[in-house]
Parts: structure tokens; sequence; C-alpha cells
């Protein structure tokens, strides 16, 4: 949100799940859950990532950190990394991380792997693989380029 808290709630009842996540200093642009559902990540324009225990809210390791902001992060499928975008050094950046200790693993090369980003103005959106497009497919205004 924009105070820096990441809130659950209960999609049938519409009512809040725990107390806030806790960490961001500013807004928080994006969250994503792991497949089996027990973690999550945000991502905040404090150009943090932070990873947290879905079940009882609690922070997961010192957090991830981008130069600049975080714009989208998603887990891999199997649940071991982690990709995030953002800016850093005036550019926009895909970044890999081990989902389990928060070791950076690199930056994602162009050609290279099952990445898409997604760019219209100032937001950027990172996905794994078929989650969010399937191949062919546009959005008006939109541009799509595979890594």
């Amino acid at each position: 949100g924009v105070d820096g808290t990441v809130r659950l709630w209960d999609a049938p009842t519409g009512a809040e799940q725990g107390a806030p996540l806790r960490g961001h200093q500013g807004l928080v642009e994006s969250v994503a859950f792991s497949r089996d559902g027990t973690r999550l990540a945000s991502g905040g324009l404090d150009g943090t990532v932070r990873l947290w225990d879905a079940f009882t809210g609690t922070a997961q390791g010192a957090p991830l950190r981008h130069e600049i902001c975080v714009t989208s992060v998603a887990f891999s499928p199997d649940g071991t990394q982690l990709a995030s975008t953002g800016g850093d050094g005036g550019t926009i950046a895909v970044w890999l991380w081990d989902a389990r200790t928060g070791a950076p693993l690199g930056a994602v090369s162009p050609m290279i792997g099952e990445y898409r980003i997604r760019s219209h103005k100032v937001l950027m959106m990172v996905t794994w693989g078929q989650q969010s497009a399937r191949p062919g497919e546009r959005d008006p205004g939109d541009s799509w380029r595979e890594f």
C-alpha cells in the first residue's frame, strides 16, 4: 500500500487477515505469492524486495536491494528463484534471486530464459513464462519484449 505495508485479505469475505506486513519505506508496487502459497514477495519504491512467510507474516531475511525502485516481482514456477524488475543506474534491470536464501543470481541477459518485461511509460512488469500473456498476444499500446 501507499503506507509501505502489505495487507492480506480473505477474498470471499473481504476481511483483512492478520496484521499488515511492515518493512517498506514507501509505496509497495508489487506482490507475488509462491505457487505453493507459503511465501510472499513484495517490491516497493524504496528499492527493496522483501520476502515474507505468508502464514505468519514474518519477514524472511534481509531486504534484497535495487538501486532505485522495484516495480514488479515474480516467483519461478518451482519457487526456487525470484525475479524482480525496476530502475537501476538509469536503466530497466531484471534481477534474479535465490528465493530461499536471498542471494543474488545476477541480471537476466537478453535472449536467455523465459522472462517477459512489459513496459508502458513508467510501468514495468516481470512475469515467469506464460503467467500473464500467451505468445503473440499484445495489449494495445503496450510492448512485450521476451528475454
